[in-house]
C-alpha cells in the first residue's frame, strides 16, 4: 500500500482526485474513442491522466492562478495539440537521458532485450509527456512549476519506486481477491495490470511533486 503524501497541497489534490474518481473513468473512455491504441500506457491513457491532474489543479487553485488553471483544464486537448513540436523536443531530450541511464544500469546490450526495450520506451513516453505537461502548465498559470517539480522528482526517485511497487501490488491483490490466484498465471493480463499501475504511480508522483513545490 502506498503511503500518504505529507504536504497539505498534495493531500488536497489527491483527495480531490479520489473523491472524483468517476471523472477519471469518463476521461479514459473519452480518450479511448479518439485513439486506436488502447494499451495501458498509450497516448490516450496518458492524456486522460494528465487532464485529470489539470482539473484537480484548477479545483484547488489559489485566486492568483484560478483563471489560468481553469482555462488550462477546460481547453486541455486544444492546448496539448497546438504545440506538438514541443512534445517532440521533450521526447528527444528524454530519450537521450533515459538511454544513458539504461546503459549505465543494464549495460550496452540493454537495447537488444525486447522486454527491457519496451519498459524503457514506456518510461520515456510518460516522462516526455510529463515534461510537456509542466511546460504547458507554466504557460497557463503564469507561475514556474517546472523547475521545483523537476528538482523534487530527482531527489525522490526512491519514492517513485515505492509508488510503482505499491500500486502494482495493490491492483493485483484486488483482482486476486475477486477472481482467485489463477489470475497470477495469466502473464499477459498481469503485464497489462502492471503497465496501468506504472502510469498511475507516475501520475501520483507528478501530483506529489507539484504539491511539494507549491507547499
Amino acid at each position: 500500500m502506498t503511503t500518504r503524501a505529507q504536504d497539505p497541497v498534495s493531500q488536497a489534490l489527491l483527495g480531490w482526485m479520489q473523491a472524483n474518481s468517476g471523472r477519471m473513468q469518463e476521461l479514459m473512455a473519452s480518450e479511448s474513442v479518439r485513439f486506436s491504441d488502447r494499451s495501458p500506457v498509450s497516448e490516450g491513457a496518458i492524456r486522460a491522466h494528465l487532464r485529470f491532474v489539470a482539473e484537480a489543479l484548477a479545483a484547488s487553485a489559489a485566486p492568483s492562478t484560478l483563471e489560468g488553471l481553469s482555462a488550462f483544464a477546460a481547453d486541455f486537448d486544444i492546448r496539448v495539440d497546438a504545440e506538438r513540436d514541443r512534445l517532440e523536443a521533450e521526447f528527444d531530450a528524454v530519450a537521450e537521458q533515459v538511454g544513458l541511464e539504461t546503459t549505465l544500469q543494464f549495460g550496452e546490450a540493454a537495447g537488444e532485450d525486447p522486454l527491457t526495450r519496451k519498459v524503457v520506451e514506456r518510461r520515456m513516453l510518460v516522462n516526455a509527456w510529463h515534461r510537456y505537461f509542466l511546460s504547458l502548465l507554466d504557460d497557463a498559470a503564469g507561475v514556474s512549476f517546472a523547475p521545483g517539480v523537476t528538482v523534487w522528482m530527482a531527489d525522490n526517485q526512491a519514492r517513485l519506486g515505492d509508488l510503482i511497487f505499491g500500486t502494482d501490488r495493490a491492483a493485483k491483490a484486488a483482482i486476486v481477491a475477486r477472481e482467485g490466484s489463477d489470475f497470477l498465471l495469466d502473464h499477459e493480463r498481469t503485464n497489462l495490470v502492471g503497465q496501468a499501475a506504472m502510469l498511475q504511480a507516475h501520475t501520483r508522483f507528478l501530483v506529489e511533486a507539484i504539491g511539494a513545490s507549491r507547499g
